[in-house]
C-alpha cells in the first residue's frame, strides 16, 4: 500500500523523534532506522548514507544541508478570503483562511499485514529478505515516481511544465504501529523541490502529479515488486490481488485481524463519525495518532509469537509457509490471453471509454498474482499501449499529465453508430406526416417536440431536455399517435426501475436495453429509449442496428448532462453532438421561479446556490458529524415510510452507506413487528416476510 500526503515545515520532526540515536539502539532494538538519503536530487546535491541531525528539516525549508546555502525561497504561510452564506438569512460574508506552505511530501510504503508478520516473527534470515524485498520495491517505484512524476512549472501562472531530473527525498522505515503491532514500513520525505532542467533554479513541484495522478500506480507497482521478490527468495505464494494488494497464502484471516489493532482503531473512528473514504481515513488516522513509544523488541516479539500461536500461525506454521514454490510469472501465451481480454468488452474500457498509461501500469501490476519486477510490468504497459487494437484519446500527453487510450473495440462500435444515424437521416423511417397529433395538456414546447419526432423520417431521434421539461409526458403523445396509426412501439431503457416507469407513462410494453438484445424488433416498429443518456455504448449500438434491420425508428430521450452511464457511455452524448436534437427548456416540474434558477444553476456547475435554497426550504439537513447526519435521515425515513413504505426511499453516494442505511432501517422495521417471525439466514444476510429484495443481477433463463 501507498498513502501520500502533503507535508508542512515543522512536521518532519515527528521522524526524527522516531528513530534511534545511532545503529547500536537500532539493531538492539531500541527506536527504529535512521534515516538514509534518497532520490537523483539527494545525489546531485551530494547527499548520501544517514541523515544527520537537522539535515531535513533544513532540506524541507529549501536550504542546502551540506552548503547552508537556500535553494528555494519558502513561500510564507498566506491568508485567503472566503465567501460563507448564512442560510437562514442570505447573508454573504467574507472569512479568512490561512494557507500554509507544502514543504514536502510523506510517502508511505506498506508492505501487507502478512509480510509484517513474516518479517516481525521470521528468524534473521528471514528478516533480512524482507527487509530487502521490501526496500527494493519502494526504491523501484521512487525511479517510477521520478520518471513520471518528478515535474516543475515555469513561466507566467506555471504554464510551462518540466520534467525535473529527481527528489530530494529522506527514508525512514519503521517496524511497527502505534498500536505496536508488526507493521513494517518506510516513510520517503520528498522535498517540496527540484532543479529546473532548462535554468537550473529550483521549483516547486507539482504536487497534482504525486498526490492524484500516479499515486494509485505507484502503489500497485510497488506491491507486485514486492511479491515477486519475496517469492524469488522465500518462496512465498500469494493469494489473488485486491485493489493491487495480496496476502501471503497460508496465513489464517484470524491472525490477521489480531495484529491489526491500529486499523481497528482507524476503523471505529470511522464507525463513531458513521463515515468512510480515503480521505475519512487519513483523518481518522491522524486524529487516533499516539505517540510511538521505544519498546524493547525481543520483549514484543515474544509477545508477537504468543499472540500468533494462538491463533493458528505457530513457528512450525510459519516456516512451513517458505520456499513452496518457485516465484511464478505470466507466460508469453498468458500475456497474450489477458491481452486480449484487456482489449474486449470486459477490459480496460468495460466501465470507462478511455484509460491513462497509469491505469495500464495498474493493470498489470495486478495481472501478475506472484509479483513482477517494476521494470518489467512498466515495460509491458508501455509496450501495451502500441500494440494493435489501443488508439489514442484526448490531447498530447504533458511531463505529469500522461497520455489516455481507448480501444479499438469501442470506436468501432461508437463509430458504427454515428454511421447508423448518418445513413438513417432522411431514409424514410416511420412517420406520420399527415397526422394530427392529439396534443391536449401539452405546453407548446411539448407540441413542438411531439410533431417534430412524429414527422421525421429520420431512423434516429434525439430528444434532449432538463430535468423535469416534461420529456416522457410529451412522449406519450408521440406513442398514441403511432399506436393510432397501427404503428407498433416499444419501451426500453437502461434499468427496470426506469422501463417500468417508461411502460407505466407512455402506455406500451417496456423492458431494458439488455433484455431488448435478445430480441428481434417487429418490422417498421417505433422504439422508445428513455434514460438514453445512461446508455452503455456497448448495448445501444446492437440495438440500433436491431432498429434498422427492422425498418424502424429509434427515439432516443435523455439529458447528456445528468447521470452517465455505469459502463463505457457517452453514445447517446455523440450523437447530439453531431447530428443536433429535439430540445426542450421549460422546466414543468418546479413552479417556484427562485427553485427553477437553482436548479439551473447546477446544470451550469454551480451548484452552491442549490444549496442555499434547498437549506432555505428545509430541504437540506446540516449536521455536525456524518453519524448525526445518518440518524436524522433514518429518523426521517422512518417517520415518512411507517405508513408508505413503498413510497419512501433512502439514497447516499457509496454503498458501505448504503448498507449501515439498511441495517438501521431494517431494524426499526422488526421493532415495529414489520418483519415475519421466521428468517432466512444465508451467509451474507438474514431474510423475513416483509423485507424488500433488490435483485442486481437479471435472470435470463427460465427457472426450473
Amino acid at each position: 500500500m501507498l498513502s501520500i500526503s502533503k507535508l508542512t515545515p515543522g512536521q518532519e520532526f515527528y521522524y526524527q523523534r522516531s528513530v534511534a540515536a545511532g545503529l547500536d539502539d537500532y539493531y538492539a532494538g531500541r527506536g527504529e532506522s535512521p534515516g538514509i538519503w534518497a532520490g537523483s536530487g539527494a545525489d546531485e546535491l551530494g547527499l548520501d548514507g544517514v541523515v544527520q541531525d537537522g539535515q531535513l528539516a533544513k532540506i524541507i525549508r529549501g536550504v542546502d544541508p551540506v552548503s547552508g546555502s537556500r535553494l528555494r525561497k519558502q513561500p510564507r504561510k498566506r491568508e485567503i478570503k472566503i465567501e460563507r452564506i448564512n442560510a437562514e438569512t442570505g447573508e454573504r460574508r467574507i472569512e479568512t483562511k490561512t494557507l500554509r506552505p507544502v514543504g514536502g511530501f510523506d510517502l508511505v510504503f506498506s508492505v501487507p499485514k502478512s509480510v509484517s508478520l513474516l518479517h516481525a516473527l521470521g528468524d534473521e534470515e528471514t528478516r533480512l529478505a524482507v527487509n530487502a524485498a521490501h526496500t527494493s520495491a519502494w526504491q523501484a517505484v521512487l525511479d517510477y515516481l521520478e520518471d513520471e512524476a518528478c515535474v516543475t512549472r515555469r513561466g507566467k501562472n506555471g504554464v510551462e511544465r518540466e520534467n525535473a531530473p529527481g527528489f530530494v527525498a529522506a527514508a525512514f522505515q519503521h517496524r511497527t504501529s502505534r498500536a505496536q503491532d508488526p507493521h513494517l514500513h518506510t516513510h520517503v520525505i520528498v522535498a517540496n523541490m527540484a532543479r529546473s532542467p532548462s535554468d537550473g533554479v529550483w521549483r516547486a513541484l507539482d504536487g497534482n502529479a504525486i498526490l492524484r495522478t500516479y499515486r494509485l500506480a505507484a502503489g500497485y507497482l510497488y506491491q507486485t515488486h514486492l511479491r515477486a521478490e519475496l517469492g524469488r527468495t522465500l518462496g512465498v505464494e500469494w493469494e489473488v490481488p485486491v485493489k493491487g494488494m495480496a496476502e501471503i497464502r497460508g496465513v489464517p484471516q484470524s491472525v490477521l485481524s489480531e495484529f491489526s489493532q491500529r486499523r481497528l482503531q482507524v476503523v471505529a473512528r470511522l464507525t463513531e463519525w458513521g463515515t468512510a473514504g480515503w480521505r475519512a481515513a487519513q483523518s481518522a488516522a491522524t486524529l487516533t495518532r499516539e505517540r510511538k513509544e521505544h519498546v524493547d523488541l525481543a520483549q514484543l516479539r515474544e509477545d508477537w509469537r504468543a499472540r500468533a500461536a494462538e491463533h493458528g500461525l505457530s513457528q512450525r506454521e510459519l516456516r512451513e509457509l517458505l520456499h513452496r514454490s518457485p516465484t511464478q510469472q505470466l507466460a508469453s501465451h498468458g500475456l497474450l490471453d489477458l491481452a486480449r481480454r484487456m482489449l474486449g468488452p470486459e477490459g480496460l474500457t468495460a466501465r470507462r471509454t478511455t484509460f491513462s498509461e497509469p491505469d495500464l501500469v495498474m493493470a498489470w501490476a495486478e495481472a501478475h498474482t506472484h509479483g513482477a519486477p517494476a521494470g518489467r510490468v512498466r515495460t509491458i504497459a508501455r509496450r501495451f499501449a502500441e500494440v494493435e487494437g489501443i488508439e489514442r484519446a484526448g490531447s498530447e500527453p504533458q511531463p505529469g499529465r500522461p497520455a489516455f487510450y481507448t480501444t479499438s473495440e469501442l470506436l468501432a462500435a461508437e463509430r458504427g453508430a454515428l454511421a447508423l444515424v448518418e445513413r438513417g437521416r432522411g431514409v424514410g423511417a416511420p412517420s406520420l406526416p399527415g397526422v394530427v397529433v392529439a396534443t391536449g395538456g401539452l405546453s407548446a414546447e411539448q407540441e413542438a417536440m411531439a410533431r417534430a419526432v412524429v414527422t421525421s423520417p429520420d431512423r434516429v431521434v434525439a430528444v434532449v431536455g432538463l430535468a423535469g421539461a416534461g420529456k416522457t409526458t410529451a412522449a406519450r403523445a408521440v406513442t398514441a399517435a403511432f399506436r393510432s396509426a397501427g404503428v407498433p412501439v416499444i419501451g426500453a431503457a437502461p434499468s427496470g426501475i426506469a422501463a417500468e416507469r417508461l411502460r407505466d407513462k407512455i402506455g406500451v410494453p417496456a423492458v431494458t436495453l439488455h433484455r431488448l438484445l435478445q430480441r428481434e424488433l417487429p418490422p417498421g416498429c417505433v422504439l422508445v429509449v428513455d434514460e438514453a443518456a445512461m446508455a452503455e455504448t456497448r448495448v445501444l449500438e446492437p440495438i440500433l442496428e436491431q432498429v434498422e434491420r427492422a425498418g424502424g425508428k429509434a427515439v432516443l430521450i435523455g439529458d447528456p448532462q445528468q447521470l452517465p452511464a455505469v459502463g463505457a457511455g457517452g453514445l447517446f452524448a455523440g450523437i447530439v453532438e453531431r447530428y443536433g436534437a429535439v430540445e426542450l427548456f421549460e422546466n414543468r416540474r418546479q413552479h417556484d421561479p427562485q427553485e427553477q434558477e437553482a436548479l439551473e444553476a447546477i446544470r451550469r456547475g454551480e451548484g452552491r446556490d442549490y444549496l442555499l435554497f434547498a437549506e432555505q426550504r428545509g430541504r437540506l439537513v446540516v449536521a455536525e458529524n456524518p453519524l448525526a447526519a445518518r440518524d436524522q435521515l433514518v429518523a426521517d425515513w422512518w417517520s415518512a415510510a411507517r405508513d408508505d413504505l413503498a413510497g419512501n426511499v433512502m439514497i447516499a453516494l457509496k454503498r458501505s452507506d448504503v448498507g449501515e442505511l439498511n441495517t438501521l432501517a431494517r431494524s426499526l422495521m422488526d421493532a415495529a413487528g414489520r418483519l415475519g417471525p421466521e428468517r432466512l439466514k444465508s451467509p451474507y444476510a438474514e431474510f423475513a416476510t416483509g423485507d424488500r429484495i433488490v435483485c442486481r443481477r437479471n435472470a435470463d433463463r427460465p427457472h426450473p
